[in-house]
């Protein structure tokens, strides 16, 4: 068997120093030499470089220079593929897009993994799982996809993301590893959502929070505190400008982050104070509550919520959010 044919199988497999695949790979560096030092305006030529490289194209696609990849060969784009500049696809196996799917700057495409273990990995073992990406995907800057990895149709992945295992279709990923964080809905309904039907969903199906976009597309959120608020403004701000919220507990820390996401308005069980206070102070935010408390209490019982202690002492929602960044960074380090 050669070691060609078990890179195919998804078997371990000297990459490293098998003279065949060595001049297979020369070959494809050569070809790619060509095409990142051709004038960009030579579209044809361009054109014509990457079709004698990649396994197989649609009729119209666009690869911005630089351009890697292994082989080539492992490779197939579907119609209206778009890669901007710095995509690496490292195709030790199959790697295939798509129709109308958009990449980002900066991305790779990894069907390459090395054993833990130095001594296999010293002898230049590798192997190769393929890689799938569904028609309709948008990638953004500086993503990485690892092997084995397959994204559904119509996925989003956010930027700066390092994709470990599948992602399904229709719905935005993100993080390190990258996750869902909410599904994409393409068809929004038109009826006005109104906040009594979120409260009732609130409780009908145990989330922390449940957003109504300005589109009437509903987010749900399950973890408790403002980890799930702060990504979604970070990630997807859209979601937030002119929501209504229904909300479980809202301290001063969540008050900061609905009062940046400048939402239309917010129902919740409990709201503390100095929440109502800052969400008072930023805007007409309609918000209505069961239960005024004067601050919001930590999990335990035992004593004041931390992020309600963190943001004590600012008046504004920008003070408020350098602080909840910092606190996150270093409970998802801890």
């Amino acid at each position: 068997m050669t070691e060609k044919e078990k890179a195919k199988v998804g078997m371990l497999y000297d990459a490293n120093y098998d003279k065949a695949l060595i001049d297979e790979r020369d070959r494809c560096k050569n070809i790619c030499h060509i095409y990142n030092n051709l004038p960009p305006s030579q579209l044809k030529e361009r054109f014509e470089v990457l079709r004698s490289l990649l396994g197989s194209t649609g009729k119209t696609f666009q690869i911005e220079q630089p351009f890697y990849c292994d082989y080539g060969y492992n490779i197939s784009i579907g119609e209206n593929f778009f890669a901007n500049m710095n995509c690496v696809i490292l195709d030790g196996a199959k790697v295939t897009f798509g129709d109308n799917v958009f990449v980002a700057p900066n991305c790779g495409f990894y069907t390459a993994g090395h054993p833990l273990d130095i001594a296999r990995r010293n002898k230049g073992l590798e192997y190769a799982y393929p890689i799938t990406v569904g028609n309709n995907v948008w990638i953004g800057a500086n993503v990485a996809v690892l092997p084995g990895v397959t994204i559904g149709d119509g996925a989003v992945i956010a930027a700066g993301s390092v994709v470990t295992g599948n992602i399904p279709a229709g719905v935005l990923a993100a993080g390190n590893p990258c996750r869902v964080i909410k599904k994409i809905d393409q068809n929004p309904t038109k009826e006005h959502v109104e906040m009594g039907k979120l409260v009732n969903l609130l409780h009908k199906k145990g989330c922390s929070c449940v957003i109504a976009d300005s589109r009437n597309e509903l987010t749900f959120c399950y973890r408790r505190g403002v980890i799930d608020l702060f990504e979604i403004l970070k990630l997807s701000p859209e979601t937030l400008d002119g929501a209504l919220i229904a909300d479980k507990v809202v301290g001063k820390g969540a008050a900061a982050l609905m009062a940046l996401g400048k939402i239309k308005a917010l129902h919740t069980d409990v709201i503390s104070k100095p929440a109502l206070e800052l969400l008072h102070r930023h805007g007409d935010i309609k918000v209505g509550y069961d239960t005024l408390a004067d601050n919001i209490i930590n999990r335990t019982g035992t004593g004041i919520c931390p992020v309600e202690q963190l943001t004590a002492d600012v008046d504004t929602a920008e003070e408020a959010l350098p602080l909840i960044e910092q606190f996150i960074a270093k409970m998802k380090n801890s």
